[in-house]
């Protein structure tokens, strides 16, 4: 191939025959995120992300190039001389739970126990006994009854509490709430972290309920005591040592006679 000849005109191997060239042509385009499996969704060997965009938010964003080992030399270097640390802090939000991964599709009917998704994964997210709503109607909840699949689940009680013939709605759970760092921009052991949307998690709520008869509480004195009333004053001299336990009365003998030595409350009188 003449296009191969050593284009080094001046020197003494000028057109000869030269090195095999490998050229990649690069072009944009979009992909559809809507595998089951997250990295099965992203990953593609001819793909290169560069922005992540869901709904019109822009999710993750490719702003600078990998150096491989310079970037590991230099991240060393800040992280030797500055440690961690967090230009701008990710502050935290606690909000109503903001769903399993997919959505709804249409069910066919409104009155139906079966509850079907689309890019869902019902069987890793989903168990017997969770309780459900939609971003469709936050009022009406169910309870999944078993799970048949990634994208089917049936209901238990009386079909129809869920709009399941909605497609597009967001999957909650009742009994979570989700945790969300908002965007910031850290460095951590020399490499550059910046989000530039909040990060959720889901946590459970607190649902659990104990009931204890006749359940003792320790009450811990420090090295002092704050008194609001003093009424006289302790004899430091000839005053016993005296034994702060809760008493029947807010009262305190000062006299240091051992009469009394009993402590309810905070107001000492003689």
């Amino acid at each position: 191939d003449g296009n191969l000849l050593d284009p080094a005109q001046g020197a003494y191997n000028y057109a000869a025959a030269g090195a095999n060239r490998f050229k990649i042509a690069l072009g944009l385009s979009t992909k559809v995120y809507t595998a089951t499996d997250a990295v099965e969704a992203s990953a593609d060997e001819n793909f290169y992300q560069l922005l992540k965009l869901s709904s019109g938010v822009k999710l993750e964003e490719t702003n600078y190039p990998i150096y491989s080992d310079l970037e590991k030399t230099l991240a060393k270097r800040t992280y030797d001389s500055s440690g961690d640390f967090t230009l701008t802090p990710f502050n935290l939000e606690l909000a109503t739970h903001q769903g399993i991964t997919g959505t709804t599709a249409n069910s066919g009917s409104s009155a139906t126990s079966t509850l079907t998704g689309t890019g869902s994964s019902f069987d890793t997210e989903l168990e017997a006994g969770d309780v459900v709503f939609l971003s469709g109607n936050t009022a009406q909840t169910a309870t999944i009854a078993s799970v048949t699949n990634s994208t089917v689940a049936t209901l238990s009680g009386t079909p129809g509490t869920l709009v399941t013939a909605t497609s597009g709605q967001v999957i909650k759970f009742e009994s979570k709430f989700s945790a969300g760092l908002d965007p910031g921009k850290a460095y951590v052991k020399g490499y550059e972290y910046e989000s530039i949307s909040t990060k959720y998690v889901t946590v459970d709520k607190g649902r659990d309920t104990l009931t204890v008869n006749s359940y003792s509480l320790n009450t811990s004195f420090g090295n002092k005591l704050n008194i609001k009333i003093a009424n006289g004053y302790f004899d430091i001299a000839r005053h016993q040592v005296m034994s702060l336990y809760i008493g029947n009365v807010a009262t305190q003998n000062v006299s240091g006679d051992g009469t009394s030595d009993s402590l309810y409350g905070t107001t000492f009188s003689t």
